[in-house]
């Protein structure tokens, strides 16, 4: 079984517009997020989200873990809705 060995936890602010969730980290062995927010958040494995071009939907008060090494890339997001956050939990 691959276990981290240290996380880092981080809240990024809900936005109308793409966000950077979590940056490009190859060491990268596990992702969790929590939405905070009132409205979906639509999560990208790569850059540049949108409410079209997405990997993932996270809807209101949704938690969402990725598969075990899925993406160790860049992560971006934006929400229907500017309130709120998520937080973000990487295993390393």
């Amino acid at each position: 079984m691959d276990r981290s060995t240290r996380a880092t936890v981080s809240r990024v602010a809900a936005s109308l517009t793409n966000v950077t969730l979590a940056a490009d980290k190859g060491a990268r062995r596990s992702l969790a997020i929590y939405n905070e927010s009132s409205g979906t958040l639509f999560v990208k494995f790569g850059a540049t989200a949108s409410a079209t071009d997405y990997t993932v939907q996270i809807g209101p008060g949704w938690f969402y873990e990725a598969p075990t090494v899925a993406w160790s890339g860049r992560i971006d997001g934006l929400w229907s809705v500017a309130s709120g956050a998520a937080q973000i939990t990487e295993g390393f």
